[in-house]
This record gives structure tokens, sequence and C-alpha cells, in this order.
């Protein structure tokens, strides 16, 4: 075979090994998958991929941002030393300030039209403006600079450079331009499920945040709605559950229990004499008393109109004597603004759970009995001329201590 012969063969033997690398760089890319972790990361192993199978000297992606062609990736001096030794570096934090507008040089022009340019000469060719290359860095002979789009979106360029002028051929620009097109695809792929991803999280977020105010206000109505308006104590919704619950932890424990039923005497005299605003403010002062002679643990209620109920877990019944004299005693020096009631007396109900049969029913039941024993004393006490603290007796009511005020 004739020398000639022999170069043919081994340019055909080349050229068929580079193309079998640009394949092997294509399919490299197009298996990079769900791995990456954003963006950047996407264009280092591009990069890392192009350089291993391809026999170029720089490489770089720039992303569009702003208006400004930045640059997220690239290669260097210190990467071809490290080529020279069989190894492959790509730098995934390059300088920041690498950056140009895209009216500048072939770059912006690539990004401008969409279309691959390549400089067979960056020394002569005007399109061409260098950056400030260091001093070991030689400007690039020649320049191929690929715009990554997709769907008409324009995300960067690649650009691949070779110190030596007319170094790429038709089918190495080529070979570039379908690495670029994949890259871009792969890009607006990314973005794509990053958007949707972002979007799931916001949604999912917004849900929570919507769920979490809707659970708030479940409570809210749920608080509200077993409170008082007016008083701001428990109301009949809140206290026989809470009462049945008290009571059961006594009768667990073999704790003493009582209870208290408060009226309000004459209420209706109040309203009818100084109105329903000054009748208010009486049951609100009488609330505030309440709540504040109250020890923690009680359980202190409104049941409508001028009735009041009072819990006294672990009391006995000289125990609710003491803190029923206490309630009458203050507020009956209950004071109020301008023309008002005064000397305001009430009449107490009282009962406690003892050792009774009632300790073997259910715990509604039991609470229901309580209720209407506490009941019964106290209207004995508004039978007897009212300002009275009676306790109720299975046999007959008897009355506990003396009555105060006039």
């Amino acid at each position: 075979m004739t020398r000639s012969g022999i170069q043919v063969t081994h340019d055909i033997r080349d050229r068929f090994f580079a193309l079998l690398e640009s394949l092997s760089a294509l399919r490299s890319l197009a298996n990079l998958g769900q791995g990456v972790e954003s963006e950047a990361d996407l264009a280092y192993q591009a990069l890392v991929q192009l350089v291993k199978h391809q026999n170029l000297a720089f490489c770089s992606i720039f992303f569009l941002e702003d208006d400004l062609l930045r640059c997220v990736a690239g290669t260097g001096f210190d990467e071809e030393h490290a080529k020279l030794s069989g190894q492959v570096q790509v730098s995934l934090a390059p300088d920041k300030s690498m950056h140009f507008s895209m009216d500048e040089g072939v770059i912006g022009l690539a990004c401008q039209t969409g279309q691959l340019q390549y400089c067979r000469d960056c020394s002569t060719d005007e399109r061409f403006k260098p950056f400030d290359y260091p001093a070991q860095q030689s400007v690039p002979g020649s320049l191929v600079v690929v715009p990554l789009q997709f769907g008409g979106e324009m995300m960067g360029v690649l650009n691949v450079s070779h110190p030596v002028p007319e170094n790429f051929e038709p089918w190495q620009q080529h070979m570039l331009s379908l690495y670029g097109s994949v890259l871009a695809q792969m890009l607006h792929s990314y973005r794509l499920m990053n958007s949707l991803d972002t979007l799931v999280k916001q949604r999912t977020q917004q849900l929570q945040e919507a769920l979490s105010e809707s659970e708030a206000m479940r409570e809210q109505y749920k608080r509200l709605s077993m409170i008082d308006g007016l008083t701001g104590l428990f109301n009949r919704r809140y206290f026989f559950p809470e009462a049945e619950s008290q009571l059961s932890r006594s009768i667990r424990y073999e704790q003493p229990f009582s209870l208290l039923l408060l009226d309000i005497d004459f209420f209706k005299q109040i309203n009818d004499r100084w109105g329903h605003q000054v009748g208010d403010n009486v049951l609100k002062s009488i609330a505030s008393e309440l709540q504040r002679i109250s020890r923690q643990g009680d359980v202190v209620a409104r049941l409508g109109g001028e009735e009041f109920i009072v819990v006294l877990p672990n009391t006995d019944i000289d125990g609710a004597d003491q803190i029923a004299e206490r309630i009458q005693a203050q507020v009956a020096q209950l004071e109020f603004e301008r023309e008002g009631p005064k000397g305001i007396t009430l009449c107490i109900g009282m009962t406690s759970l003892n050792d009774r049969s009632i300790n073997h029913m259910e715990l509604s039941r039991c609470v229901d009995i309580l209720c209407k024993e506490a009941d019964m004393a106290m209207y004995e006490c508004k039978r007897r001329g009212r300002n009275q603290r009676l306790v109720f007796d299975e046999n007959e009511i008897c009355l506990l201590g003396s009555s105060i005020g006039p």
C-alpha cells in the first residue's frame, strides 16, 4: 500500500474513532439521569462527559441570567495539565466575574441569533471579544459557540475552544451542535420538573397552611362554643363533660368531691330598676370574683341567666362551705359606678359525693343527681329568705353556717 493510501486509512480510522467518541459523549450526556442537584451541576456533568470523550482544550458553559451570560462551569490550565496525566477535571465554581452581555462578542451573537458561531481564527475575527485572560493563558486559536435553546427559550451557550486555528471540522461542529441541543433539552426538562416540584411544594404548603388555619378556626370555634360570651366563664357545653372527668378522678382515687350552685338574689329587680346593662355588669363582676377565688383545678361555669356552678375536686363539704362563705362575702362588697345595686347577695346550694350509692352509677347520671341536689338546696335558701347557703342531706336539707348581710 502506498504512503498516501496508508495516510487515508489512518484518517478514516481516526475519524471512525472520533465518531465513536462523539456518540459516547452524547450517550453519556443522555444518561446523566435525575441525579443532578442543580442546573449548575448539570452543566458541570455535561462538561465532564464532553471533555472525557473529546480532544478539546477549553470548554465552558454560560447561563443567561438577567440579560447577562455568566460562566457556571468550565475547564482551565490546571484541568489541561490534569488531562495530560490521564485525569479529567472541570470547575463547578468558576470566576463569577466572567460574563458577557447579549450584544458582546461571539457569545452574545450566538445567543441573539440562536445559531452556532464558529471563529476559525480568533486573533483575526472581529466578532471575537477576548476576556481578561490570565497572563499564562493565550487567546484561543479557534472557537465554537453553541446556543443552548429549546422550545423558544434561550438558556445560555456552550463554548468550545482550541489553541490551534481552523481546528474544528464541519462534522465536529455538527456534533457540538447536537450535543448542545441535547443539553438544552435536558436543561428545559430540569427546569420544568423543578418548576413543577416548586409548584407542588407551594400548593402543598398552601394546603397545609389552609388546613392549619381550618384546624385553628375549628379549635377556636370549639373553644368559643364552650365559653359564655358575656362573662368569659365556661358554659353548660363545657361544664358537664368536665365535671364527669373530675368526678371520675375523685372516685378512682377516693378523694372528696363537692359542688356549689349559686343564684343571684332579686336579679330580676336589678334588671327592672337599673336596666339590663347594669345587670350584665353584675354578672360579669360576680364571674370575675368566682375566677379570682377559685383554685387551680376548680371548674367554674355559668349555667345560664343568673346561675353559676362550681366544681370543687378534692374538697369535702366543710371546705366547700368555707369557699361558699368567702364568695358571699366578696360579692356583697362589690361596688358599681354611678347608680347601681349595693350589697348583692347570693343563695348557694351545696352537695358532696360522700360514700353513697351514686358512686356506682354512670358518671353523667351521677353528675345530674349532684346538680339536682345542689339545686334543691339552693331553692331551699330562696324559700328561707335568700342570702343563705345550705348543704343537701339525703334525709333533710340542713343549714351550715349562718346567713350574712342584711
